[in-house]
């Protein structure tokens, strides 16, 4: 078979306030343009999308329902032989696959990425749960990096749970919204030396330019792809410790502070 790379996002929300036709043109334009620059030799690419939904969302089920957008967009999604992906095409040209996917907020304030997942797991659920039942089902489970979440009491969860863990199923996660004067945190190199792989993804907010972030952050790799099983195709390069590589750009300073205004403002209101 022949040896496809896949760009992936392994970190996306989509939200109401989006519009979802430029929120697909900027995912796949972005994947294309990072394929180019650093891949361009005429290999066979193909891009992934994996969505992390939260509680309140569920796109992937209304598109799964209606194969396309409520509009003239051309856009139209289609199933494949598995559940839990779809490849999404404008005006029958493929435009990329979209994988299903959950972000569950455990009972200690963290977040686990539920990846290629359908099941229907409640926040609040304290995090050896939410892993356990994940990696029992073999799906993939990603600690994900969160700014002030990996400090402390909860910091110490994580390295716990990395010296515990020696499941090929559990990944940790980076975000665009680390930015640049960020230091990588040190759980980054103890899931490293436990053999614990990283995965990057945009991560983008519920904000309408934050629509614009979709595939500008991801990782890379190399392997046998089945256009019918996307999602398997990949927890098999994940778990099989295929070789990754990363592309995208973090937040700069400027960035990073507009976001976390918006953040903390949106908090104050909810109050």
């Amino acid at each position: 078979m022949t040896q496809t790379r896949l760009m992936v996002d392994g970190h996306v929300h989509i939200y109401d306030c989006y519009d979802l036709e430029r929120f697909f043109k900027v995912a796949s334009a972005y994947l294309d343009h990072f394929y180019n620059t650093l891949y361009a030799n005429g290999a066979p690419f193909e891009k992934l999308l994996l969505l992390t939904e939260g509680k309140q969302n569920d796109f992937f089920g209304q598109w799964k329902l209606k194969k396309e957008f409520p509009n003239t967009s051309g856009f139209h999604f289609h199933e494949t032989g598995e559940a839990v992906s779809m490849l999404l095409t404008r005006d029958d040209k493929p435009v990329c696959y979209v994988i299903k996917g959950r972000q569950i907020v455990t009972r200690e304030n963290l977040e686990v990425l539920a990846l290629g997942s359908a099941q229907l797991l409640e926040d609040g659920l304290p995090i050896e749960t939410v892993l356990n039942r994940l990696i029992e089902r073999e799906e993939i489970a990603v600690l994900a990096w969160g700014m002030g979440k990996w400090l402390g009491k909860r910091g110490d969860i994580i390295k716990r749970i990395i010296r515990q863990y020696s499941s090929p199923y559990l990944l940790v996660g980076d975000n665009s919204g680390r930015p640049l004067f960020w230091p990588t945190p040190q759980l980054f190199k103890t899931a490293a030396q436990a053999g614990i792989a990283l995965i990057n993804g945009s991560d983008p907010l519920p904000f309408p330019e934050e629509v614009n972030k979709p595939g500008s952050f991801g990782f890379s790799l190399m392997g046998e792809f089945t256009p019918q099983q996307p999602a398997a195709c990949l927890r098999d390069l994940l778990i099989n410790k295929t070789t990754l590589e990363f592309f995208g750009v973090r937040d700069g300073i400027a960035s990073f502070l507009s976001r976390q205004f918006k953040i903390n403002a949106q908090k104050h209101l909810k109050k």
